[in-house]
């Protein structure tokens, strides 16, 4: 997590979310002869995500959706897609009881190596959308799918969003819906307005720089529509002491306006587009069951 907030990007693109076990990425390794050759990536899409956090989100986003969860009155939390486990295990080290979820079990095991470590108590299940009434026993006062995970309901593991990619994002809002508690709410991000319809593309959003675990790192994406396959395709550039990875990766392109149609299809009532201080990558909906 960083210390402090960088400064805000220019464009609000954000590396997105996925699990890959097998990525379509290559390291490109700049010798010092200045000649390039690419080899097969050692760094993990988990490893990336987990770098990636480090760049997009501090401790103002963790403060702020704590602000944002009591002054809605919740007890309980859903992590949907927890990931690596950031914010859960933040929002377990500040007395929250939330619960974790995710699908894909190189995030699920990174995570749980995560709390061992921190000796917070917080419940796992490792479980897809479309099972969490199935596979967890209860429900909650809130369900978190941030990090514009949603998208990815058809490409965790490296595909691309298929046919019935919209017909299962419909089927995870349902299970999100089935999971509330009467009156609860479900937290969703999806990428910005700004993305779409611009005369050109890819769109380029240099990140910056910052110092991890003693090594300089690089971070930029590369973003492109296809308007007409519905597709979104994100390059990450990621330079480690100035070896560069490469990662390739699609989700469902999902409009805001399709998105609050696909809401209140699940039943979800209210759907209002917020602010939360630290999270300027991603539009935030919160709606209510």
């Amino acid at each position: 997590m960083r210390q402090k907030s960088p400064e805000k990007p220019k464009t609000r693109i954000a590396a997105d979310r996925t699990d890959i076990q097998k990525p379509r990425a290559f390291l490109n390794c700049r010798g010092t002869a200045g000649n390039d050759h690419l080899l097969k990536a050692e760094l993990s899409l988990t490893e990336l995500w987990n770098i990636s956090i480090k760049f997009l989100w501090n401790d103002e986003f963790v403060s702020s959706l704590d602000r944002s969860l009591r002054a809605h009155g919740v007890k309980t939390v859903l992590d949907a897609a927890g990931g690596t486990g950031f914010p859960c295990l933040e929002l377990g080290k500040l007395g929250w009881n939330v619960s974790y979820s995710d699908a894909s079990e190189a995030m699920f095991g990174s995570f749980k190596n995560r709390i061992a470590e921190s000796g917070v108590q917080i419940p796992c299940y490792l479980s897809n959308w479309l099972e969490l009434t199935k596979r967890i026993p209860k429900k909650f006062d809130a369900v978190l799918c941030r990090g514009n995970s949603l998208i990815y309901v058809d490409s965790w593991d490296g595909g691309k969003p298929a046919v019935g990619t919209k017909d299962r994002i419909r089927k995870a809002l349902a299970e999100f819906y089935g999971i509330l508690n009467p009156g609860g709410l479900l937290y969703v991000d999806i990428i910005n307005e700004s993305e779409f319809d611009r005369a050109n593309y890819p769109i380029i959003e240099d990140m910056g720089e910052k110092t991890i675990d003693g090594k300089r790192m690089k971070l930029t994406w590369e973003v492109v529509h296809d308007y007409e396959k519905k597709v979104r395709t994100v390059t990450s550039h990621l330079s480690i002491d100035g070896s560069w990875h490469e990662y390739v990766y699609s989700s469902y392109l999902l409009r805001h306006n399709e998105l609050v149609d696909m809401l209140k299809e699940a039943g979800f009532r209210r759907v209002e587009k917020t602010e939360i201080e630290g999270e300027n990558s991603y539009s935030v909906f919160i709606t209510y069951k």
